[in-house]
């Protein structure tokens, strides 16, 4: 078993909920998209300069001798210990089932909130 293959099977393991890896090249097509998207304005309310796109779309502008990324996702909506429950109960579950198991769809702050504080609010869903 290959590296990636390791690191991806790991990260299933753990409960992480999307993993990707990719190479540390820089994102010249993203960067296209992105440069046209901030000469129309669509990012005034960020602070998204031509220039702050060019430094991020070159992971090696941050990370010198990097070779690859990688990138995870996990469900704000959900502990940790829920998750990893989850996944062995249905493991052969799709992305979007597993999704629709997790109630997706409470505001972010308040969850965010939540994982930060502890706590658990009651967010009406």
């Amino acid at each position: 078993m290959n590296l990636k293959s390791k690191i991806k099977d790991f990260s299933k393991r753990i409960g992480i909920d999307v993993i990707g890896i990719a190479s540390a090249e820089p994102f010249n097509n993203v960067q296209k998209i992105f440069i046209g998207r901030v000469k129309k304005g669509f990012y005034e309310d960020f602070d998204y300069s031509i220039e702050k796109v060019k430094i991020r779309c070159n992971p090696r502008n941050i990370l010198p001798d990097a070779k690859s990324i990688i990138s995870i996702a996990l469900s704000y909506n959900v502990h940790v210990e829920e998750i990893e429950n989850r996944r062995k109960e249905n493991s052969n579950d799709t992305l979007s089932e597993k999704r629709k198991n997790k109630g997706v769809g409470n505001s972010y702050n308040i969850c965010s909130n939540e994982k930060e504080t502890g706590s658990k609010k009651n967010t009406g869903n």
